[in-house]
Order: C-alpha cells, then sequence, then structure tokens
C-alpha cells in the first residue's frame, strides 16, 4: 500500500510539472478560451485527486499510528511481566538464603553438641585412668605391708633356724621359681607391645589400601559393566551372522533339489549333466542336499571367520548362476565381496579385542583377590608361585572361561572387603571398651581354604604377566 502511495505521488508531481510547462505555453501563446476551459477541468481534476491522495496518506499515518501505540503496549506489558518474574526470583533467593543460613546454624549447634560430648567423654576417661593409678597405688602398699610383715616374720625364724632350716630351702627354690616367671612374663609383655606397635601400623596400612580397593573397584565395576554390553551386541550379531549363514545354506539346498528335479524332466540328458558338472565344478560340492548340509558344519568357536568366507562364496556363485530355463548369468561386482570381507575382517578384529578385554579385566580382579589374600595372611600358596609362570594365549583362556565367573570374582572381593571392613571394626571396638587381654596375640581373619584354592585354580588358566596389548589377525 505504501509503495502505491508512493507511485501516485510521483504521478502527482509528474503531472503538475506538465500543468505548469502547459500552463506557461498557454499564457506565451494566448491560446483561445476553450483551451482554458479544459485546462481549468484538468487542473480540477488534479484537485481532487491531491485531495483523494492526502486523505490516503492520512489514513496510512493514522494506522501506523495505531500499530505503534500497539506495539508500544505490547512491549509495555512484557516489560511488567519480567519485572514481576525477576521479584518472584528474588523472593525465592531470598528464602533459599533464609534456609540456608538456618541449616549452617542448626550445624553449628549440633558441632558444638557433639564437641560438648567429647570433652565430657574424655573427662570420663581421665576419671577413669586417675581411679586405675589409685588402685594401683593400693595394691602397692598392701605389697609392702605384706612384705614388711614377712621381714618380720623371717626374723622370728631365724631364732628357729636349726629346726625350719629345710623350710628355708623350700621357700628359696618356690622365690627362685616365682622369679624366672616373672621374668617370662615381662619378656612375654615387651612382645604384646611389640605385636600391638605392628598392629597398629598394618591397621593404617589397611585403611590405605582399602580406600585404593574401593576406588579401583568401582573403576573394575564400570569396565566390566561397559563389557557386558559390549559382549552381548556381539551374541547378538554373532547370532544373526549365523542365522544368514544357515539360511543361505537351506536356500542353497533348495536350489539344488530343484536343479535336479528340473534335470529328471529334461530330455536332452547330456546338457543337463553338464549343468550340474558346472555346478560341481563352481561350488566344489556334490548336488545332494544332505551330505554338503553335513559336509558344511563345523565348530563355531574354532572357524567363525572361515565360514564368514565360505558364505561369502557361495553368496557370489549364486549371484553368477541364473535360472537354467533363461539361461541367463548375473556377474557380481568384486566391490561387493571386497566390501563383505573387509566388514567380515573388521568383526573379527573387534571380536578378538574384546576377548582380550575380557581376560584383561578377569586377570585384574584374580590378582586383587589374591592381593588381599596376601594382606590377610601374609603367605602365597605353592599353587600361586607355580601356575603364574604358565604363558597361554588369549584364545585358549577365553575358551576356558565359563559363564559366570567375572561376577564369582566380583562376589569373591566384595565379601574380602566385607571380612576386612567387620575385621576393623571390631579392632576399633575393642579399643575403646579395652577389653582386649595382655596375654593374647591378635590374628587378622584369613579367607577359607576353598576360596584360596578356587583362586589357585584359577591362575591355572590365566597368565597374569603376558597380556598382548594389539590384536593378531
Amino acid at each position: 500500500m505504501e509503495e502505491n502511495l508512493l507511485n501516485e505521488l510521483e504521478n502527482f508531481t509528474s503531472i503538475k510539472y506538465l500543468d505548469d510547462l502547459t500552463n506557461n505555453n498557454n499564457n506565451n501563446n494566448c491560446c483561445n478560451d476553450d483551451d482554458q476551459d479544459s485546462s481549468l477541468v484538468h487542473q480540477l481534476a488534479i484537485k481532487d485527486r491531491q485531495l483523494i491522495l492526502a486523505a490516503k496518506c492520512g489514513k496510512v499515518l493514522l494506522e501506523e499510528k495505531d500499530e505503534l501505540e500497539r506495539q508500544i503496549e505490547l512491549i509495555n506489558r512484557d516489560y511488567q511481566q519480567r519485572i514481576d518474574v525477576l521479584e518472584q526470583e528474588r523472593h525465592e533467593l531470598r528464602l533459599l538464603i533464609e534456609q540456608v543460613q538456618s541449616e549452617c546454624d542448626t550445624k553449628i549447634i549440633e558441632t558444638n553438641e557433639d564437641k560438648c560430648e567429647l570433652r565430657r567423654q574424655l573427662s570420663d576417661l581421665r576419671r577413669e585412668q586417675r581411679i586405675h593409678g589409685e588402685q594401683q597405688t593400693q595394691t602397692i602398699q598392701e605389697l609392702t605391708e605384706i612384705n614388711h610383715k614377712l621381714t618380720q616374720d623371717l626374723q622370728i625364724s631365724r631364732t628357729n633356724e636349726s629346726r625350719l632350716q629345710e623350710q628355708l630351702r623350700v621357700l628359696r627354690q618356690q622365690a627362685d621359681t616365682a622369679r624366672q616367671t616373672n621374668t617370662e612374663q615381662i619378656q612375654e609383655l615387651s612382645k604384646i607391645k611389640q605385636q600391638l606397635d605392628n598392629l597398629h601400623c598394618q591397621y593404617i596400612q589397611l585403611q590405605l589400601d582399602h580406600h585404593l580397593l574401593l576406588d579401583e573397584h568401582d573403576t573394575i565395576v564400570h569396565k566390566l559393566d561397559e563389557c557386558q554390553r559390549k559382549y552381548i551386541s556381539i551374541e547378538d550379531e554373532c547370532r544373526s551372522l549365523q542365522d544368514m549363514k544357515f539360511q543361505n545354506e537351506k536356500e542353497l539346498n533348495d536350489a539344488h533339489d530343484l536343479i535336479h528335479r528340473l534335470s529328471q524332466y529334461n530330455p536332452e540328458n547330456r546338457a543337463a549333466t553338464s549343468f550340474m558338472q558346472e555346478l560341481q565344478d563352481d561350488f566344489g560340492v556334490c548336488p545332494d542336499g544332505n551330505a554338503r548340509f553335513n559336509s558344511t558344519i563345523i565348530d563355531d568357536d574354532d572357524h567363525d571367520h572361515d565360514d564368514d568366507d565360505d558364505n561369502n562364496n557361495i553368496e557370489e556363485h549364486e549371484d553368477c548362476h541364473m535360472d537354467d530355463d533363461n539361461g541367463v548369468e548375473i556377474s557380481q561386482t568384486p566391490n561387493t565381496s571386497s566390501i563383505n570381507e573387509k566388514c567380515l575382517l573388521d568383526e573379527f578384529l573387534q571380536t578378538e579385542e574384546f576377548k582380550r578385554e575380557i581376560v584383561l579385566v578377569y586377570k585384574q580382579l584374580r590378582s586383587l583377590c589374591l592381593e588381599l589374600i596376601y594382606i590377610h595372611t601374609h603367605t602365597y600358596s605353592t599353587n600361586m608361585s607355580t601356575s603364574s609362570s604358565i604363558s597361554d594365549t588369549v584364545d585358549k583362556v577365553y575358551d576356558r572361561l565359563k559363564n559366570g565367573c567375572l561376577i564369582s570374582i566380583l562376589f569373591e572381593l566384595k565379601n574380602l572387603i566385607k571380612d576386612m571392613i567387620e575385621h576393623e571394626d571390631m579392632i576399633v571396638y575393642k579399643d575403646e571398651n579395652n577389653i582386649l587381654p595382655n596375654n593374647t596375640n591378635t590374628i587378622l581373619p584369613s579367607p577359607s581354604i576353598t576360596t584360596i584354592n578356587s583362586y589357585t585354580s584359577a591362575y591355572d588358566d590365566v597368565n597374569l604377566l603376558t597380556v598382548p596389548s594389539t590384536p593378531s589377525v
């Protein structure tokens, strides 16, 4: 609409310029009255058009003014809404700050209460130590009094030395034996103190090892989950490839049967025999479907790659030969076979790499379990030391692995860590209550014989020293 108005303004200016020219020419040439009347009519028409154009321009300006007012109103409304949202967020942030401050106050109060409780426990322990010291001093005083009485009795007994000489010799022998037992007890006490110091150092080391084992356990669990997902996907791919192989073999056997039946109905026996001979030369098998099917079934775990190559060759021969009724021969491009071989090689390499990852995780878990057993017992069995030198290939180790072996290792590792934590809690509890006797030796709990035997038998299948980093094609 604005473009139309601009065009009309241009026309109006051009018409006005032409009218001025005509008026000048009329004034100069002094035209007659008829020409003046026509020029007046023309000027009136131009005035009318100017009025209409001015009205249209005013209407357009009014519409633009209304549109601008509506936009200003929308902008004001949007601005007010944003201000409301910001006020609401400000209120929520203020509430959140108050809540966090209240939580901090409660935590400070709780820490002060814990501090008071610990101080009270410390005062109780000091009071108990003071009572124990008083009891020891009391016993020492009693022993000194008894010793004083014995010396008095000894002075009295000297007057009767001739009569009590034999009894004195017996008492001396008893004193010697008591002295020997006292020295032995002192030596045992020193040994117990040394053992307690060693156990304290072992406890600190076990705490550090425990934290490290927890971190390693988390990483191993994550790796096991990823390996399990990869293993399931590879199993699905292998199953689908196996189904495709059986389907292709079935179709090929059906084609052989159909060709055999058609050759029986063909009057030209020479041509049929030559065609069957050609099939036999191309495929390298006899026309009998059952014999061929039985000859192509092999071990899936050892010859997956060979089966895939045979299937590719069979598919190429099937594509090269069509129906004998039409006699049409279609050649397959070598690019398709090369692409199929490349895909099969990539899948084979991925399968081998996944096998190595499973064996590596299995070895790491086994070594971790054996390290925990060594921390418990500080000894390795003879089976462990001899079996660690065995170097088998990854395929052999992978074939000897059974379903659920990784899960069983995880459960054994979990039980070992649980035993360590329970033992540490028991030691802490006994130290707090002071119920450990002075003449007993603390022994760490060791795993059962069946657990150790299971680890040693597993080491017969796994080599902890040689792990290939790159797959061997």
